[in-house]
C-alpha cells in the first residue's frame, strides 16, 4: 500500500473517531438536559410524587393541577405540532431510522427542535408515555447535523445518527450496551464493522458523560445474584410470552383509540388537550399515571425505602442491602430486625423446599390437618 493509501486509512479512522466523540456528546448533554428539563417540570407542576406529597395540605390545588396541567400542556403540544412541525405530527424513532437508511431528505432542524419541545411539554405536564422516542429522534438530530459537514466518510450519515441515538439512549437509561445494540438493530438494522467502532465509541462516551462527570444515579437500582432454580427459565419464558400479548394488546388499543380520536376530535391541535384531560381524570383516582412511572418505580426499589416499610411492619426487604438498614419500630421503638422473616436468626426453624419430602407425607399431613380442624 502506497503512502496515499496509508494517510487515507489513518484520515478515515481518525475523523470517524471525532465524530462519534463529538455527536456522542452533544447527543448525551442533550440527554442529560431534555431529562432534568422534564423532572424540573414535574415538581414546578404539581405532577411527580415528591411534590404532590410536599403539596398533601393542599388537596384543592394538587386536585387543580391535576386536572388542568395535563390539559393545557396537551394544547400546547396540539398548537406546537400544528404550526410549529412542518410534517404536522411528532417526530419519532421511525424518522430516525428512514433518515439513517434512505439517501433523500430528511426533517430540517426546526421541526427536530419543535417536536422535541412538544416532547418535553407533553412529559413535563404529565403525559403518561415514554422518553426513549423523543430521546432517540434528539440523538438522530445531531448525529443528522454532523452528516452535513463535508468530510468525505464513506456511509457518514448512517453512522452519524447511529452515534446520537447510542449516545442519547446510554445516557439517559445508564446503559451504554443497550445503546449499541439499539442502535445497530433498529436504526442501522444490521451490524456492520464501519460502524461498529464509532457507534461504541459514542455510547461509552455518553456513559461517561453521564456517570463519571456528572455523576447521575442509575434508573433502577436492582440486586442479582444468581438464578435459584432451573425451572425459573421456564417462567421468564413465560414472562416473555404474557409481555408480548401486552405489547401487542397496547398497540391494537393506541391504533383504535388514534382512529377514534380523528372520527370525534375534528381539530387536529385540540386532540392532545382531550387527551391530557382524560389522563387528569383518571389521575385523580390514579396519580400515578402521571408521568413516565419513572420515581414510581425507582422509589419503590430504593433501599432506604425497603428498610422503611420494615420498620413498621414485620415484612422481609426484597433487597439484601435494606436488611442491614432495618432499625427500630416507628412508635413502639423495638428492634425490627428479630421479627423479620428473613432474619438469619430463624434460618434453623425454616421449612426448606423438599418436594420429595412433601410427596411422601402428603397423606400424613392431610390427617394431621384434618384432625386439627375437627378439635
Amino acid at each position: 500500500m502506497d503512502r496515499t493509501g496509508v494517510q487515507q486509512i489513518v484520515y478515515q479512522v481518525g475523523m470517524v473517531t471525532v465524530v462519534a466523540v463529538v455527536v456522542g456528546t452533544a447527543g448525551s448533554l442533550a440527554a442529560i438536559g431534555f431529562v432534568e428539563a422534564v423532572h424540573y417540570l414535574n415538581d414546578r407542576l404539581l405532577i411527580s410524587p415528591y411534590a404532590r406529597v410536599l403539596a398533601d395540605n393542599q388537596p384543592g390545588l394538587v386536585a387543580a393541577a391535576t386536572l388542568l396541567v395535563p390539559t393545557l400542556g396537551g394544547l400546547l403540544v396540539g398548537l406546537v405540532v400544528q404550526f410549529l412541525i412542518r410534517e404536522k405530527r411528532g417526530l419519532a424513532p421511525p424518522d430516525a431510522i428512514l433518515a439513517a437508511q434512505m439517501p433523500g431528505p430528511t426533517p430540517g432542524l426546526g421541526s427536530g427542535l419543535a417536536s422535541t419541545l412538544a416532547a418535553l411539554i407533553s412529559l413535563g405536564s404529565g403525559a403518561s408515555v415514554g422518553q426513549y422516542g423523543p430521546l432517540v429522534y434528539l440523538g438522530a438530530l445531531f448525529g443528522n447535523l454532523a452528516a452535513r459537514v463535508r468530510l468525505n466518510l464513506r456511509h457518514q450519515r448512517s453512522i452519524a445518527i447511529a452515534c446520537g441515538v447510542a449516545a442519547a439512549i446510554s445516557t439517559a437509561f445508564n446503559a451504554p450496551i443497550a445503546g449499541l445494540v439499539f442502535a445497530h438493530e433498529v436504526i442501522l438494522r444490521h451490524y456492520y464493522l464501519r460502524a461498529f467502532a464509532p457507534v461504541t465509541v459514542a455510547a461509552a462516551t455518553g456513559y461517561i458523560i453521564a456517570n463519571v462527570i456528572f455523576d447521575r444515579p442509575a434508573l433502577f437500582l436492582v440486586d442479582f445474584t444468581r438464578v435459584e432454580h432451573s425451572y425459573e427459565f421456564l417462567l421468564f419464558a413465560l414472562e416473555g410470552v404474557l409481555c408480548a400479548g401486552l405489547a401487542w394488546l397496547f398497540v391494537v388499543l393506541l391504533n383504535y383509540s388514534s382512529e377514534a380520536s380523528h372520527r370525534l376530535i375534528a381539530p387536529a391541535w385540540a386532540r392532545p388537550a382531550v387527551a391530557g384531560l382524560a389522563v387528569g381524570v383518571v389521575a385523580l383516582w390514579l396519580p400515578e399515571v402521571l408521568g413516565i412511572g419513572q420515581e414510581t418505580l425507582r422509589f419503590a426499589t430504593r433501599t432506604d425505602r425497603m428498610a422503611a416499610q420494615a420498620n413498621l411492619i414485620s415484612y422481609g426487604p426484597t433487597r439484601t442491602s435494606a436488611q442491614k438498614r432495618i432499625g427500630l419500630h416507628t412508635d413502639m421503638g423495638v428492634s425490627m430486625q428479630p421479627h423479620m422473616p428473613t432474619d438469619p436468626a430463624h434460618m434453623d426453624n425454616a421449612i426448606f423446599r423438599d418436594h420429595v419430602w412433601y410427596s411422601k407425607t402428603l397423606e400424613l399431613r392431610e390427617q394431621w390437618f384434618q384432625s386439627w380442624l375437627d378439635q
